[in-house]
């Protein structure tokens, strides 16, 4: 069953508007053209997560909404978003399923594993995939003064 996306509730951009995006900007190694569209919606999904667990600058606009943005009185979510939705998709698309799963274990609430002499230990209470540094740029402006941004 492929995941639907709904802007503004569960994703910053929608699939068409993300490929649109993808086909301005770059794709060198194909991984994003490559990608089915369920694999591209959960993806955007992910993202979004992602943003939303870090801490931003202003409050919501609307305190019911679902997602951590638009901020300040903003009424629509700011293209700089929608792009940096696009740009964490394709980071967690990169780094790959084993790193995703790990995340995955962190936001359950997992903090360490152990398989036979193999474990390991998460640290940090877990939650998402660190943002990368395209989506630190693109959304400078709402980062909290002093806020750690790894």
């Amino acid at each position: 069953m492929t995941l639907s996306l709904t802007v503004g509730t569960n994703t910053y951009i929608s699939l068409a508007d993300a490929e649109t995006y993808m086909e301005k900007v770059y794709d060198p190694d194909g991984l994003w053209a490559a990608a089915t569209d369920a694999v591209k919606n959960n993806l955007l999904a992910q993202a979004t997560i992602d943003i939303d667990s870090e801490h931003w600058r202003y409050a919501k606009t609307d305190d019911d909404q679902t997602l951590e943005f638009p901020r300040a009185g903003e009424t629509t979510i700011e293209t700089k978003v929608a792009n940096a939705c696009v740009e964490q998709a394709l980071y967690r698309l990169r780094i790959g399923s084993e790193a995703t799963a790990r995340a995955d274990l962190q936001a359950q609430g997992v903090t360490s594993f152990r398989l036979g002499d193999l474990s390991e230990t998460y640290g940090g209470g877990g939650g998402s995939v660190e943002l990368c540094g395209r989506v630190r740029r693109l959304m400078a402006e709402w980062w909290i003064a002093g806020a750690a941004l790894a």
